[in-house]
């Protein structure tokens, strides 16, 4: 896992507001160390070098608790694509 930062405070409209360490990309889901998830990110804002990240959930009542808790971004997943079919003439056999 990748750490985002460290989480700030909650905002009066209910985003989780949380000092980032890089750049993360928009979307991207937001974690706790146990894996606990915090929601996604829908806002980067402030300077390059260290910018503050806005995170929603769509229950909005919990994130107080993760306010001062690291926070990371998972690893994705990657889907497994079936094999490739070869393109052409067949080949032949002898």
């Amino acid at each position: 896992m990748r750490r985002l930062g460290r989480a700030l405070h909650v905002t009066p409209r209910g985003n989780l507001i949380a000092r980032a360490d890089h750049v993360p990309p928009l979307g991207a889901p937001v974690v706790t160390r146990r894996r606990e998830r915090v929601g996604v990110i829908v806002d980067v804002f402030g300077p390059a070098d260290k910018p503050y990240v806005a995170i929603r959930d769509k229950s909005r009542h919990h994130l107080e608790k993760f306010v001062g808790k690291e926070l990371f971004i998972p690893p994705r997943r990657r889907r497994r694509l079936p094999p490739r079919r070869r393109r052409g003439r067949p080949r032949r056999r002898r």
